[in-house]
């Protein structure tokens, strides 16, 4: 066990901190990480405020929303109903300036763009640091099944688009 980073010889010792299988997060970073690649080469790509090129999440789940079959596997279905009854959270500052989580709405009539809502949600709060909890996590559980059902829901996108899907495996 990580006590101090005095004792950090090897960054993999700290998923220790995260209580998440190793595999199933550093899949889900890579699997997204790619995917972002894909959209930004596949014409999904916007201009940020630098000119950083950044990924168009919503825009492709606009341009794909009817192509998205819910009914096509019992996994898929089940990993729906989990993100839209259980989205992740969003970490806010509280009124006394302490962190807090705050449940997310779902605002969009489109059911992939609040799919990629939730993913994207539960990316950022693993990669900025929400999941590395200094006290007890209320259900340890939450953070498996969020990963679980979005790597589910990206395996779906990925075959949406023939451009994406190409580019993820072979445009290294």
């Amino acid at each position: 066990m990580l006590t101090n980073s005095k004792n950090l010889s090897d960054p993999n010792d700290l998923y220790c901190l995260l209580n998440i299988n190793k595999d199933l997060v550093t899949g889900f970073m890579i699997m997204f990480s790619r995917f972002e690649y894909a959209l930004k080469k596949s014409h999904y790509c916007k201009k940020g405020l630098s000119g950083e090129a950044g990924p168009d999440w919503f825009e492709f789940a606009k341009d794909h929303d009817n192509l998205f079959e819910t009914e096509k596997n019992p996994n898929l279905k089940a990993a729906i109903q989990y993100l839209l009854q259980n989205p992740p959270k969003r970490q806010v500052v509280n009124n006394d300036g302490r962190l807090d989580w705050k449940k997310r709405k779902l605002n969009s009539k489109a059911l992939l763009e609040n799919l990629v809502c939730s993913v994207n949600g539960v990316r950022n709060n693993l990669f900025h640091g929400g999941k590395f909890e200094s006290g007890s996590v209320e259900d340890p559980a939450r953070n498996t099944m969020l990963l679980e059902n979005c790597i589910i829901v990206l395996r779906e996108c990925l075959s949406l688009n023939e451009d994406i899907e190409n580019t993820f495996w072979n445009g290294w």
